[in-house]
């Protein structure tokens, strides 16, 4: 199990630094309610 939660884990940690890196307009708690909390969607 923890081999499949560990490369979702790094991918949501890529996202959050992305964000950072980029300004977080935004993101963290809203982010989440309004992409449902999937790392992968929210580089849409």
């Amino acid at each position: 199990a923890v081999g499949h939660l560990e490369p979702t884990r790094r991918v949501a940690a890529a996202a959050q630094a992305a964000d950072l890196a980029r300004g977080s307009r935004g993101r963290g708690a809203a982010g989440v309610a309004r992409w449902g909390g999937d790392p992968g969607t929210r580089r849409v």
